[in-house]
């Protein structure tokens, strides 16, 4: 009989001990750019910094693999059946987005299990998905939606192609989001809205608990954006309306850790 495997202590430690750490370079704020940045411990094998700047906090370790492989078994079966008030919290959310319509196409990011793709439905988008996960492409795909399967980068959609683009909690786990803040910038039209969530790194939860506060867990999360940060992210981006918002819990269910940051922006000409 097969003894079973070690079971890991957060998320990404085998891949992290597959990596020769000291031989990457080490990267900027992701946020502002600046490689000035304040020593705060080490949390999950590596360092956590604060950028001087913007206060962004981060890891300054430089992943050697992409989201695809990282995620490829992210979603156990139970994350796929979100209960029912996280459903109407969606609904309430994207029944937000009406007067940005004129395509009448919404793209969410990281879909998932579907759910916010499901309640643009019932508010009348036609809505698509992206996620790396292969189980949960699948999952979506069952429901009855288009879904891309990878990187944004990859998908090629055309310009200026989507009224709404959202991306709930999914700029913290990314290695380079500057890039993909981009590409959204590029594929939203005139006008158009960009709908985001993410830990806020100087909300309460982070200043009171520090390195103990959950939301810092790399390499799941790489990065946990200051509200000044995520503005000079965004604005870097194109972005020109951009509306940032502090809620005392996640802005989806209201009953995760406090200290979210719910930031709506327009595409430049609006």
């Amino acid at each position: 009989m097969q003894a079973p495997g070690k079971v890991e202590e957060f998320a990404g430690q085998r891949i992290l001990s597959m990596d020769p750490r000291s031989e990457k370079k080490l990267r900027a704020c992701v946020a502002c750019g600046s490689s000035e940045a304040q020593p705060l411990g080490v949390k999950n094998q590596l360092d956590i910094v604060c950028c001087r700047k913007c206060a962004t906090v981060y890891t300054p370790y430089t992943p050697w693999y992409s989201s695809e492989y990282f995620y490829e078994s992210y979603y156990p079966e139970q994350s796929l059946s979100p209960p029912p008030f996280i459903q109407t919290r969606l609904e309430e959310i994207t029944a937000g987005f009406t007067s940005y319509r004129q395509t009448n196409r919404l793209l969410d990011i990281g879909c998932g299990a579907g759910n916010l793709l499901e309640a643009a439905r019932k508010n009348g988008w036609n809505a698509h998905g992206l996620d790396v996960a292969q189980q949960a492409v699948e999952h979506v795909r069952s429901r009855g939606f288009e879904v891309f399967q990878g990187e944004l980068k990859d998908a090629h959609w055309p310009e200026q192609h989507f009224d709404v683009i959202t991306a709930a909690e999914i700029l913290e786990h990314l290695t380079e989001p500057r890039l993909l803040v981009k590409e959204v910038a590029r594929l939203l039209r005139p006008g158009g809205l960009f709908w985001t969530t993410t830990p806020h790194a100087r909300g309460l939860s982070a200043r009171v608990l520090g390195l103990k506060w959950r939301c810092i867990w790399p390499p799941e999360h790489l990065q946990l954006f200051s509200a000044r940060g995520l503005k000079s992210l965004l604005r870097d981006a194109g972005f020109r309306q951009i509306h940032v918002r502090t809620t005392g819990g996640n802005p989806i269910s209201r009953a995760s850790e406090p200290s979210g940051i719910h930031s709506p922006a327009r595409s430049n000409g609006s």
